[in-house]
């Protein structure tokens, strides 16, 4: 994870890219061969409760029609139902599709095995614990169990239940076996500096460094995992307060515990379970004032570019894959991947945890401030930085934030502005694409705009405390309607995708008030004490705060405080010495 010498790094980054891509790029052609020209059988194992029949669509990139069909009666009871087909040249299986038929006494179904082969090959086996997890789409159904029993809408006008299953790529190569063959380079090619560089931290007991590492490296995995590491830093931040008997409390720590404190005075409403998130900045704020990083903050960095760095370039290569080749199974050919690169962008992240687009474009902007602030104190090579600023704009154009890569094109021109000017400029450089996007959201995001509204509606029905911490999910609908790729579909609410109305929510106005006076005051005391990569941190945290509310969710909201914490310079306003 950590290479010694940059340039090591470079060549190891650059072979696994290499070796994975050509690998998954093989194994690909192999199976796009068997799902080409050819003759084909699927074979359902079925139990209908009275006689009917049941239709098979097969689909190869023109929708599912009549002249790709297959029907076959069944009888009542328990049978094997094979589906013969050909596919012609030229055509690529891409979606399997079942009816359930038209008789109205049939009420329910059982599935207990599908299953797929091809010119003497099997391609994949869905058993019956299995074939749940692949229904990507249902109609005329209205429920299933954990049997495999699917229960027929029969009370509908229309009568036409069915399922589609996710695509054939999927079916045939399950999630495992793709993360396992597209990541395989990097955990063999990085293992062993990895160890090395473990090991040599331990041998100079450098501890903190090792923590912040585990730390940085569950970033991208389950919430869960970053809040286990911050426990451990937690826990061992408390073990050196025991040993050294001191303490201090510096502004950040400070503003941390009034983030932490808004939420919870102004419960309002609320569930006290709601504050499980909130309860990172105490964490944060505890961990600050029993330990000093000021002495780590260049390996720090070095170990977080590292990672992120990493972390870019699995994602170019798995975004080369899904242009190239696996776009075609998400209805995604080529470079119209970029048509709707909001969905896609999210396809291509099957293999991380924590795969939000518009969260981890922000963390490599990150990557890229503390890049900038390394080459400048030679701490790595430059050439090394210019790798990372294009490998970040390119993910950034992946992912499809754009506003993530107007502020990644800006970033060296606020980063090499003088702190005296820099500091002047935080709030106009907040303020003015604040005004912007308010203004002209319903030309920017129409999603995003229909749902500030509804929060602002809900606003200034309570507007001084708010409805109380985490009852955004009561207050406002429980899915909006969304347009993607063409198709609607209902996406999920639980917050106001912006940080200030969801404060205003639940909080009310003296509450975002609050939090601003600690989030400014935290601010200034960064210009004061000429720390510029904060200063920069506390913008991009309050541009980030414009379209998304990072402090509603586990991971962004953690990373902050981690940030905020590990990289303050500031003076301590309070320390004690249990010695003296």
């Amino acid at each position: 994870m950590i290479p010694e010498k940059k340039t090591n790094f470079l060549i190891r980054i650059a072979l696994c890219m290499v070796i994975s891509l050509t690998l998954n790029a093989a194994l690909r052609y192999f199976q796009m061969e068997s799902l080409t020209q050819g003759d084909f059988l699927l074979t359902v194992h079925t139990t209908y409760e009275t006689d009917a029949t049941m239709e098979f669509f097969y689909e190869t990139g023109h929708d599912f029609n009549q002249e790709q069909k297959v029907s076959v009666k069944v009888n009542s009871g328990t049978s094997e139902i094979k589906f013969p087909f050909q596919l012609r040249e030229g055509e690529r299986l891409r979606n399997l599709r079942i009816d359930f038929g038209s008789n109205r006494d049939l009420k329910k179904v059982v599935l207990h095995s599908i299953s797929l082969s091809s010119k003497g090959d099997h391609l994949f086996d869905l058993k019956v614990e299995q074939i749940g997890k692949h229904v990507g789409f249902s109609s005329g159904i209205t429920e299933w169990d954990s049997t495999n029993t699917y229960f027929l809408a029969n009370d509908r006008e229309i009568f036409d239940p069915y399922l589609v299953f996710d695509s054939v790529f999927e079916l045939i190569w399950p999630k495992w076996l793709r993360l396992l063959l597209l990541i395989l380079p990097w955990a063999v090619l990085l293992a062993f500096p990895t160890f090395k560089w473990f090991g040599e931290r331990l041998k100079k007991k450098e501890y903190i460094l090792i923590f912040c590492a585990f730390f940085i490296a569950s970033i991208p995995l389950k919430m869960a995992w970053v809040s286990f590491a911050a426990l451990i830093l937690a826990g061992y931040s408390l073990m050196n307060f025991f040993r050294r008997k001191h303490l201090q409390i510096s502004s950040t720590q400070c503003a941390l515990f009034v983030f932490f404190a808004v939420p919870l005075l102004f419960m309002g409403d609320g569930n006290i379970s709601k504050m499980a998130i909130p309860l990172g900045f105490l964490l944060f704020f505890l961990i600050g004032s029993f330990l000093d990083f000021s002495m780590e903050h260049q390996g720090i960095k070095e170990i977080y570019v590292t990672v992120f760095f990493t972390l870019m370039s699995i994602i170019l290569i798995n975004s080369i894959l899904f242009i190239v080749s696996d776009g075609y199974y998400f209805r995604s050919e080529g470079l119209t991947y970029f048509s709707n690169v909001k969905l896609h962008g999210q396809e291509i992240l099957y293999w991380l945890y924590y795969g939000h687009p518009t969260f981890l474009s922000f963390f490599i902007i990150i990557g890229g401030v503390f890049c900038v602030d390394l080459v400048q104190k030679g701490a790595i090579e430059r050439f090394y930085g210019w790798a990372y600023a294009l490998f970040a704009l390119l993910v950034l154009g992946i992912l499809g934030s754009r506003f993530a890569l107007l502020i990644a094109v800006s970033l060296p021109f606020w980063y090499f502005l003088p702190i005296r000017y820099l500091k002047r400029a935080v709030l106009p450089l907040w303020v003015i694409p604040f005004g912007i996007i308010t203004i002209f959201i319903d030309q920017f995001d129409d999603q995003r705009a229909r749902l500030w509204r509804l929060s602002w509606s809900a606003i200034i029905e309570r507007p001084w405390f708010g409805y109380g911490t985490g009852t955004s999910e009561t207050v406002l609908p429980s899915y909006l309607s969304v347009n993607r790729g063409g198709v609607e579909t209902l996406m999920e609410v639980n917050h106001s995708h912006n940080q200030l109305l969801a404060y205003l929510l639940e909080n009310g106005l003296v509450g975002t008030l609050i939090f601003l006076a600690a989030f400014f005051y935290m601010a200034n005391d960064f210009a004061m004490s000429k720390n510029k990569t904060l200063l920069l941190v506390s913008l991009l945290l309050l541009l980030l705060m414009i379209v998304e509310a990072p402090f509603r969710t586990t991971t962004p909201l953690y990373l902050s405080a981690f940030l905020l914490t590990v990289f303050s310079k500031n003076k301590p306003i309070f320390s004690w010495d249990w010695r003296k």
